[in-house]
Parts: C-alpha cells; structure tokens; sequence
C-alpha cells in the first residue's frame, strides 16, 4: 500500500476547535500527529514561490474539509460508517493538494518545513492572509 500522510497548518489567525492535532492520514487510516518540535537551525529552506502559494492554497482547503468531516464523523455511531467518512475525507483532501498543483509528498514535506523554519512560517501566512482577502 502506498503511504500518503496529509498533514494541514494552523496559522495562529485559523482556529479551528477541536481540531486541536494536525491530522496525518495514512491509507491504512490510522492517525498520527505531524512532527511539530523544531529542530537544529538549518540552512535556509528553498521552496519555490510557486510552490509555497500552492501549499497555502491546499492547507485552506484541507482545512476545510477536515472542518466539514469532523462533525458528521462525531455524529455517526457505526464504526464503519466512521470509517467510511474518514476514507472520503482522506480521497477529498487528496484531491485538494493535487488540484492545487502539489503531490502529497510535497505538501507534506512544505508542512515540515513550515513547522520548523520562522521565516518560511510567516511568508507562508502572508500568502494565507492574501487568500483569505
């Protein structure tokens, strides 16, 4: 199976309630949290602009369907339907990153780095806030 992980961001401008943990999706389904602990300083991250707009893009979008899921997902008493929804979701948020021009191993190696690197950080939610205007 392949291994495709979705991980979104959470500007500090974004709350998102009860969406507390950045969700990591695997195809298995299980759920893990993104590495959020910064590590050495390292050389300076060099991720085009094109690049960057496209993952700001994709997080909003992500975001977005994560937001519209964890509802219903609460909501449903059956396992399986759980299971069912969270797959959709997964296929959703998929489709999202790759609509907006990145893979899944792109998006999830810019949410890294966004984690890790201040500068990378901020130019990333300028392009957020620019989208949300």
């Amino acid at each position: 199976m392949t291994d495709l992980r979705i991980t979104f961001l959470r500007p500090p401008f974004l709350v998102l309630a009860a969406l507390g943990v950045a969700i990591a999706l695997i195809v298995a389904g299980p759920m893990a949290k993104a590495q959020t602990q910064p590590t050495a300083p390292s050389a300076p991250q060099t991720i085009p602009d094109d690049k960057l707009q496209a993952f700001a893009v994709a997080s909003l979008d992500v975001q977005q369907i994560a937001k519209s899921y964890q509802e219903q997902v609460k909501a449903t008493e059956s396992t399986e339907k759980q299971e069912a929804l969270k797959q959709q979701r997964m296929e959703e948020m998929i489709s999202a990153v790759q609509a907006a021009g990145l893979q899944v191993a792109e998006y999830n190696a810019i949410q890294q780095a966004y984690s890790q690197d201040k500068q990378l950080r901020a130019l990333v939610d300028n392009y957020i806030e620019q989208i949300q205007k």
